[in-house]
């Protein structure tokens, strides 16, 4: 009798186990549809358009340039040195063009498209084990649907591939934060991405760092700063900039990296580079650049407010990064819709 009760015992946690498989099964499924689905509106006709002015003619040819000329490690536009950004996504986008054969259209646009769609997934997995596929569903289609981001995914910039370092490094950060001793080679690879941002575009690559230094003082959990690894954390995240700047510095010397380092992170901090714009100008532009979903901002907020104790920690993590985001770009001098992609991943979740 006592082995019956143990083998019935054993079939229904094996059932339940098999029931969670299924259901996890169906869930990876529908986001992998969801995803596919999105890649394939993104990508439809595509090359049927000339590259916009005047960014994207400007970066398509530094990325041929490099292609071409071999000027790998510091970006030129007709054969002059060009100073403002670093060369890690145009280079991607040269490797595109080289593999297309051709830099059509369609190869120098792609690479932005697949690292949307990537971006786009890791949003899914994430809400999905912390929230349930509801939520992950609805988060996906709100991003992938935003004006601005729906907009920029089909563009050449380098905003969409830096939202992609620092979401996922935020977001496993968050995943990491209750046990960072046992999570030590992620919690790693989160700052690697913030070093893989700051070679994309900028040093702003450092907000998922703000972020979680501000979610865990506010829910009184600072301590757990201490068990990061931070030695070899911030090893990894400097690495690929020491990696760029010891080669470029190599070729053109000092100069260069004063001009492009140390010159643009104090003129776009200051707004004496740039897009210099009042403190108040996201306030006033984020709804137009966040519609349709923007009318939503204010109920759930709401929302938000009234769950107190029932609210999830994904989405007191979302809030936070939000406001943080926001609050740091509006300090920031040099202003633009497009540097406001950094908020629109969380803004999905909220």
């Amino acid at each position: 009798m006592v082995r019956t009760f143990f083998d019935f015992q054993l079939k229904i946690w094996k059932d339940r186990e098999d029931n969670i498989l299924e259901l996890n099964k169906k869930a990876t499924l529908t986001i992998l549809i969801l995803v596919i689905s999105i890649f394939l509106i993104y990508i439809f006709n595509i090359g049927a358009y000339d590259l916009w002015s005047p960014d994207e003619p400007r970066y398509a040819e530094i990325a041929r340039e490099a292609a071409v000329d071999g000027h790998w490690i510091i970006p030129h536009l007709n054969n002059r040195i060009y100073y403002e950004k670093p060369p890690t996504y145009f280079n991607l986008i040269g490797l595109s063009g080289i593999l297309a054969g051709e830099f059509s259209v369609t190869a120098v646009r792609m690479p932005g498209i697949i690292i949307s769609v990537l971006l786009l997934l890791s949003l899914a997995y994430f809400v999905l084990k912390k929230d349930g596929l509801k939520t992950a569903v609805l988060s996906t289609i709100i991003l992938a649907t935003t004006v601005n981001f729906f907009w920029l995914a089909m563009k050449i910039n380098l905003d969409i591939p830096l939202v992609f370092c620092t979401t996922l490094a935020a977001l496993i950060l968050f995943k990491n934060h209750s046990d960072f001793k046992n999570n030590k080679l992620t919690t790693i690879f989160a700052f690697f991405l913030m070093g893989l941002g700051a070679v994309v575009k900028s040093q702003i690559s450092i907000l998922p760092l703000i972020i979680l230094t501000v979610y865990l003082v506010i829910n009184k959990k600072a301590k757990k700063l201490k068990e990061i690894p931070w030695l070899a954390s911030l090893f990894f995240m400097v690495l690929p900039a020491l990696i760029w700047l010891f080669f470029a510095y190599q070729k053109a010397g000092y100069s260069y990296f004063e001009t492009t380092v140390l010159d643009q992170l104090a003129g776009y901090s200051t707004g004496s580079q740039g897009h210099p714009q009042p403190f108040y100008y996201y306030l006033i532009n984020f709804p137009a650049a966040a519609l349709p979903w923007s009318f939503f901002v204010v109920p759930a907020l709401y929302y938000y407010k009234k769950l107190k104790n029932e609210r999830n920690t994904l989405l007191d993590f979302s809030v936070v990064s939000f406001l943080v985001i926001f609050i740091v770009f509006s300090m920031i001098g040099s202003k633009r819709n497009v540097y406001l992609l950094q908020l629109y991943p969380f803004f999905a979740i909220i």
